[in-house]
């Protein structure tokens, strides 16, 4: 039990981590942005660049719990919970 929880935490910190930040490529592309579409497009670049990254970190937790079926239905189970309102 206390391993699924560290294997969730791990992940919750992970995105949160990833989504708090903003990379040195997205600094130097606002920094050079002088219309709205020009920022669209940097954030756009930003936010696939974090959801990358972030699908990376998934991938890792769950391929470090792969023998253990009841933590692997739980960190599943979070998938789309972004979604809700």
């Amino acid at each position: 039990m206390m391993k699924t929880c560290s294997y969730f935490l791990f992940v919750l910190l992970a995105s949160i981590l990833c989504c708090a930040q903003d990379s040195a490529m997205y600094r130097s592309c606002s920094k050079q942005a002088n219309a709205q579409h020009e920022m669209n497009v940097c954030a756009n670049d930003e936010a696939k660049r974090v959801n990358d990254e972030l699908n990376k970190v998934y991938e890792l937790v769950l391929s470090k719990v792969h023998g253990n079926p009841v933590a692997t239905s739980k960190i599943r189970g979070t998938e789309g919970m972004d979604d809700l309102p």
